[in-house]
């Protein structure tokens, strides 16, 4: 089933998607609409977000989430209210791009995206360092199904790294369960490769993580990977204060959890780490980027086992997104 899916899609890849100057469309399956079956408080709804048509609310008392098929991102995470934890690019909303745009220059949307780590192989993939390969990136999600109180998506067929992403979304109470999966295609990308979930947020007062469980090359609970961060307070958990700096810095560590605090909110970003597993980014599975002057937005990012795909294996990582 897995060989005839991913041949599917290689095979609507070849067929939809050999021009680069339009964008594909996203097919649309809503199981609900047959069933009339919702499980638990949790809505899920067809709307429009920003200029964006299509896109799927999945929202309770507590919890509001947005996707945007059309640019391959989680663009709403936030109270039920109306608060919005992502932070979104104004000067892009509700724009898409062709893959001749992408490739020319990267649209920086906001909101949350699924890319492949390490990024040091966008070069041998792509054959550039910058900006990302587009169906990893941008490309408007091939399928969407919506089915009781899960959404799953599919991407199209990456023909650069070989393989395809698949990604769920289930909301409990006030967490979001995202499930990652990379698929490799019948000849795989000879790298070891994983998911790698980066969040944009508006920036928080304080960020905080789990020291880290690494017994080497973090000897202060955490890992310097860019700039020079600023100093942390306390012992098993590690508090990060987010002040504006000229440069942009960013931090790794080999723990399960990273939460950002505002006044009146805590968005707590959770990961399964594999004990005894390397992980990418001197053994980081979770990771904390504060851009530099003008601070309007950080990352939270997770990932997942570095894995090299044999054909049509797969990959997976699960994470969680609480609002407290």
């Amino acid at each position: 089933m897995l060989k005839k899916i991913m041949l599917l899609s290689i095979l609507l890849f070849i067929v939809g998607c050999t021009s680069t100057t339009r964008i594909p469309e996203t097919h649309i399956i809503n199981k609900n609409l047959e069933t009339e079956k919702v499980t638990g408080d949790s809505k899920i709804s067809m709307t429009s977000y920003k200029g964006w048509a299509n896109c799927i609310e999945i929202k309770n008392s507590k919890v509001k989430v947005i996707l945007v098929p059309a640019v391959a991102r989680v663009m709403y995470f936030g109270a039920s209210d109306g608060t919005n934890l992502l932070w979104e690019n104004k000067r892009v909303e509700g724009e898409t791009n062709t893959e001749e745009e992408a490739q020319k220059i990267w649209s920086n949307y906001g909101g949350e995206k699924l890319w492949i780590s390490p990024q040091a192989l966008m070069l041998e993939a792509t054959g550039r360092y910058w900006p990302p390969e587009y169906y990893t990136d941008s490309c408007p999600w091939e399928t969407v199904e919506i089915a009781g109180n899960t959404v799953t998506i599919s991407s199209r067929y990456s023909p650069n790294y070989r393989l395809q992403l698949t990604r769920t979304f289930c909301l409990k109470d006030n967490t979001l369960e995202i499930t990652n999966t990379i698929q490799a295609s019948e000849n795989p990308f000879d790298f070891s490769l994983a998911p790698w979930s980066v969040l944009q947020i508006i920036p928080p007062k304080t960020v905080v993580i789990a020291r880290s469980s690494a017994k080497k090359g973090q000897p202060g609970g955490f890992v310097t990977l860019d700039g020079n961060p600023s100093s942390p307070d306390g012992v098993d958990e590690l508090s990060f204060p987010i002040l504006e700096q000229l440069k942009s810095w960013k931090i790794g560590a080999h723990s399960h959890y990273i939460r950002a605090e505002y006044p009146k909110y805590t968005l707590i970003v959770s990961a399964e780490v594999a004990k005894g597993r390397l992980y990418h980014d001197h053994d980081s599975a979770i990771e904390l980027y504060v851009k530099g002057k003008p601070m309007d937005y950080i990352e939270l990012e997770t990932l997942g086992i570095p894995t090299h795909l044999s054909p049509y294996q797969r990959v997976s990582s699960k994470v969680k997104w609480t609002l407290e």
